[in-house]
This record gives structure tokens, sequence and C-alpha cells, in this order.
């Protein structure tokens, strides 16, 4: 685990936080609006709707969409041990 993220995980455990690992792979790829995985540019004057977004923000959002939804079935959730 790279250190940044073992940090992170330790310091929210240690003021009680609950940590959801969540797979990052192909977030930024994946929709966060319609779900679809279209990973190639549309052509200039194409009639598809797009919806330009920053792909570190598509990602993060695709990453909270997943965490809920682990949170929900209740899968790879570390909780504080006190």
């Amino acid at each position: 685990m790279p250190f940044y993220k073992l940090k992170v995980k330790y310091k929210a455990i240690e003021k009680g936080i609950v940590v959801i690992e969540v797979p990052e792979y192909n977030t930024s790829k994946q929709c966060s609006r319609c779900g679809s995985m279209n990973t190639e540019r549309p052509s200039q004057g194409s009639s598809v709707r797009i919806v330009a977004i920053n792909a570190d923000v598509n990602g993060a959002k695709n990453i909270l969409k997943r965490a809920v939804g682990y949170m929900l079935i209740g899968a790879s959730v570390v909780k504080p041990a006190f």
C-alpha cells in the first residue's frame, strides 16, 4: 500500500472515522453520470450528447458511488478498534 494511502487510513482510524477501501480501476474512464465505459473521444461536430467533466472529478464521483455500494453490502469496511 502506498505510504500516503496508509497514512490517511491510519489518521482516519485514529480519529474514529470509518475507512472504506474502494478499487479505483477504471473510475476515470467510466462516465459518472450514465455509467458508460466508452473510452474513445468523440470527433468534433459529433451529434452525440457529450458531458465535459474533469477526469479527476469524474473518478472521484465514481469512487464515491462505489463506496456507497460497498457500505450497502457491508464489504471492505475497516472500523476503528476502540
